[in-house]
């Protein structure tokens, strides 16, 4: 109360298991304790919301996701099952809902991620300035230090468009965004309150993704272990794995000590 000017409450948190949970209950009351005492002139709230959850997404990233289905070779579309994004029924202008749960982050993770969401939404539409964007897939200490999720975050350039991004990049990204958001000093009047958290994404290439997420864990896996791509592009279809890479090696000394 005592600073000059507007102040930004960050609740930017991360813990393993039920932990998780717990820290997020205690931060949102320590949000809506903010709120209530400074009231919407005085106060504003950030979070990163998580790329793995259900979000609200333009109908262009499903026109996309149909894009770069039809370009996809006959690997991935053998490892990769249809994503399906079609809009809810009987609602205009229709939404599509992107289905970005991971079975692999567990309960606890899907139940935080929702709850800072809900407590978003619910100062959004309670008049105050909110910044809360889709965040990437990235490298950071709490996604790597889990072994599997580590590996799979380098399988996820062989799935166009989608890319793991390294924290200084996505650092850098969304404080732009965080800025952009924060300077508008009025809540943005959108077509639904979900609309908070897609309309300055940083999405990862998810929402253009063709695939469904969860079919591409084992293979993105795999992929990440024997041919790591940092970028979009490499993908399934081109993959050259170790062993094909060796032979080929060893086919080019065996032509030079002919020649």
């Amino acid at each position: 109360q005592e600073a000059v000017g507007a102040v930004t409450c960050g609740t930017y948190l991360y813990a393993d298991g039920e932990a998780n949970v717990r820290l997020t209950v205690a931060s949102d009351f320590v949000v809506d304790t903010l709120a209530q005492a400074l009231g919407t002139q005085k106060v504003s709230f950030a979070y990163l919301a998580s790329s793995s959850t259900s979000v609200v997404i333009p109908p262009e990233a499903v026109q996309a996701q149909d894009t770069n289905f039809t370009a996809a070779g006959r690997w991935s579309k053998l490892f990769g099952q249809r994503q399906e994004c079609p809009p809810l029924p009987g609602v205009a202008p229709p939404l599509h809902v992107f289905h970005g749960l991971v079975v692999l982050q567990g309960p606890n993770y899907a139940l935080a991620q929702m709850m800072r969401q809900w407590r978003a939404v619910l100062l959004h539409m309670g008049g105050f300035v909110v910044s809360t964007p889709v965040a990437p897939s990235c490298r950071t200490e709490s996604v790597v230090h889990n072994k599997t999720m580590a590996v799979i975050l380098e399988g996820m350039g062989h799935w166009p468009p989608m890319e793991a991004f390294d924290p200084d990049t996505a650092r850098m990204a969304m404080f732009a965004i965080l800025v952009s958001e924060l300077t508008e000093h009025q809540p943005p009047k959108l077509a639904s309150p979900m609309h908070l958290f897609s309309r300055k994404a940083f999405h990862s290439g998810g929402w253009r993704c063709p695939f469904d997420l969860s079919s591409l864990g084992v293979s993105t896996w795999v992929l990440g272990r024997v041919a790591p791509a940092k970028h979009p592009g490499r993908h399934v279809n081109q993959v050259k794995l170790p062993h094909q890479r060796r032979w080929r090696q060893c086919l080019q000394q065996q032509q030079q000590n002919s020649t």
